[in-house]
């Protein structure tokens, strides 16, 4: 089986509006499964309109997404959502449910408008849960969890819709620096166990360097991706973070 992912071509992502506003593209890039993605970049880049966009709550502009060599973009919304899940930054809505209600939400590609669930979908949703470590939590309401344990969730959720493709906008921004760590372990185990293609966005570079299998480095009009060694090495890493060498040393043996 071919290993590839997900593959732009020729994309160009924006805003559409009265006045169409580019933020960056044409970018051409092929992801694989099984990988850990780090997306960086200044802030104002791009980064989650580019996530935005590859999950398809933004049209692009110009080019086009292909999912295992499936035009992602001609697709409807439940035949997309099985073929990438996306978990934003914005702070948890359903904080009254329980761990399981809100994972079981993640099953609504598959389900009818009653939203109806059968055995199948119990198993993934046990699966999910139980894959972050929160199977002895699953009854707790999530507003009775702690930061870290409620971006488990949000990722258990992304996990039982069962997609290929998993996208995080800045899945640490709001936890502090031990559950930093847990998540982004988490994320790498989850890319190999179940061999997702797993793409995320941070500013965490100390992390990024370290966790990720590969970076995608954006800058104005380019979008690198390689080896997080090879972009050190590179100084292509310093130079769009203005770092010097010292610097960026320093991170990568801390």
């Amino acid at each position: 089986m071919e290993n590839i992912s997900i593959q732009a071509i020729d994309l160009t992502i924006g805003y559409k509006g009265k006045k169409e506003v580019r933020v960056a593209g044409p970018i051409n890039f092929t992801l694989e499964t099984g990988k850990l993605y780090g997306l960086m970049g200044t802030n104002g880049i791009g980064k989650s309109t580019l996530l935005k966009t590859l999950s398809g709550l933004l049209p692009p502009l110009g080019g086009t997404v292909e999912v295992n060599k499936i035009n992602f973009f001609s697709l409807a919304p439940k035949q997309r959502a099985k073929l990438i899940s996306i978990v934003l930054t914005d702070r948890i809505n359903g904080n009254n449910m329980t761990v399981y209600e809100l994972v079981r939400m993640g099953r609504y590609p598959y389900t009818n408008w009653q939203f109806e669930i059968g055995e199948s979908d119990e198993a993934a949703i046990e699966k999910a849960i139980g894959s972050v470590g929160l199977k002895d939590k699953q009854q707790l309401l999530v507003n009775e969890l702690s930061d870290g344990n409620r971006q488990k969730v949000m990722i258990a959720r992304a996990l039982a819709q069962d997609s290929p493709i998993m996208v995080l906008d800045e899945p640490t921004a709001h936890l502090d620096i031990k559950n930093r760590f847990i998540v982004l372990e988490l994320l790498k185990k989850l890319a190999k166990e179940y061999l997702k293609t797993i793409i995320f966005s941070g500013h965490d570079l100390e992390y990024m360097l370290s966790f990720c299998d590969q970076l995608m480095l954006m800058a104005p009009d380019e979008l690198l991706i390689d080896t997080p060694e090879s972009l050190s090495q590179s100084g292509a890493i310093a130079q769009v973070f203005e770092l010097d060498s010292f610097a960026l040393n320093s991170l990568r043996m801390s």
